[in-house]
């Protein structure tokens, strides 16, 4: 699962999260063929918990004990080798199946308490225990989706305050015995719909039965559900009602930590004297900042802040055509938070005219605007042009000295909309 939802990004970073019988935490350098945090350009970092030390009926520790654990590491800003942040300064998507879905709720409330805005949590079957986290969505927690089966035991819960998607029967012959189960298996297959069969551990796959009888006649084949209402690399800025409403209070808060809550453009396509829009909430306090990336990952530099405000109209003056990403950062006296806005900004050419200029030695110099196509043309009569030159930069032409009478015109080109 963790490293299909990785390879949404193209690259990224994993690391490996172990929870030792001691109740002690050992995080791994990057493992695989992942990249270091400051080389990648998706930003992405997915962290793979495991705790299966206490997560058998053995292990006196709760999945409250665990959370606990794993909320600290989330926040400490050295746990994770060679990131030189901690993970909570970037937004957060929980995902845990069983046990692991109270895991998760637990990790959430204790990142809450210290003042800290979840993203999303995503809970599969989720089935606590006696003395277990509770499956509860927290206030602090930005979006909540539930998957659950109640077919077979164990079955998994409705949790109040999320999107609740009940499945139905899970059968197919590449596919788990027991429901509870498969539906690690049928999230796994919203995360890389496109591909059919689609391999998974323990040799099973999702084969096209599946992805017909599985999911549900909106959700074609698994493409919009499930990851699809992720916000990791790059995913949809769409997300159905999840009851947010009645989201359940934190005990405490110490509000330790700003947020920045949501971010959207509201207007994605940008040119020089044409504004492009963003819009931002945030929560906590803090200074607030707009910023503009050639990528998804702060941690590889920026290219610039753009304003302070939560409603910025961003005018690219000084920047050449091209795709880039707006983020938004909050920082307080000892904590910050980073959030990328879905979608990309568009920096398109200008479309203000160019200009001729005649200068003191009597030469035309055509003045445009960084990433324009400006084609200079000349004429005897005014109604045949011919073109001279095609340039996206200032250029000098002297050869006006020899016509008696030439006429001159620069011509932008718009290429593309």
């Amino acid at each position: 699962m963790g490293g299909g939802i990785a390879g949404r990004a193209g690259d990224y970073t994993i690391y490996l999260m172990a929870v030792n019988e001691d109740l002690s935490i050992t995080v791994s350098v990057p493992v695989g063929n992942s990249a270091m945090p400051f080389l990648s350009q998706s930003g992405e970092i997915v962290i793979l918990v495991d705790w299966s030390a206490h997560a058998n009926f053995s292990s006196s520790a709760t999945t409250a004990d665990v959370a606990s654990l794993v909320a600290s590491k989330l926040l400490d800003p050295v746990a994770l080798p060679y990131a030189f942040r901690s993970a909570a300064e970037y937004p957060l998507h929980l995902i845990g199946h069983s046990r692991g879905g109270s895991l998760v709720c637990g990790v959430a409330l204790e990142l809450g308490k210290r003042g800290v805005v979840v993203d999303h949590v995503t809970t599969l079957d989720p089935y606590p225990l006696g003395g277990d986290a509770p499956a509860t969505a927290w206030e602090n927690i930005r979006f909540f989706d539930n998957y659950f089966q109640a077919i077979f035991p164990p079955e998994g819960l409705v949790v109040a305050g999320a999107y609740n998607r009940q499945l139905g029967y899970l059968d197919g012959a590449t596919s788990y015995t027991l429901p509870h189960s498969d539906t690690h298996l049928w999230y796994y297959g919203t995360v890389a719909p496109h591909v059919t069969p689609l391999p998974y551990d323990d040799g099973l796959s999702i084969t096209a039965s599946e992805r017909f009888y599985w999911y549900a006649s909106p959700e074609i084949g698994g493409y919009f559900t499930g990851h699809f209402f992720s916000r990791v690399a790059g995913g949809s800025d769409y997300r159905p009602f999840d009851g947010y409403l009645n989201r359940t209070g934190l005990p405490s808060n110490t509000h330790e930590w700003p947020n920045v809550v949501d971010l959207w453009l509201t207007n994605s396509v940008a040119r020089p004297a044409v504004a492009g829009g963003v819009q931002a909430y945030s929560d906590g306090g803090g200074d607030f900042f707009l910023g503009i990336d050639n990528d998804g990952n702060p941690a590889n530099g920026i290219i610039g802040y753009i304003g302070t405000n939560s409603t910025a109209f961003f005018i690219p003056t000084n920047i050449p055509p091209g795709s880039y990403q707006i983020f938004a950062h909050v920082i307080n006296d000892s904590q910050s938070r980073f959030l990328y806005a879905p979608g990309v900004l568009e920096v398109k050419p200008a479309l203000l005219a160019p200009s001729l200029q005649l200068t003191a030695q009597k030469q035309l110099q055509v003045q445009g605007y960084p990433g324009q196509t400006v084609v200079i043309e000349a004429s005897q009569d005014l109604q045949t042009w011919t073109p001279l030159k095609t340039n996206s930069v200032a250029e000098v032409f002297s050869d006006a000295t020899v016509f008696s009478r030439r006429f001159y015109r620069a011509r932008l080109i718009e290429l593309g909309p």
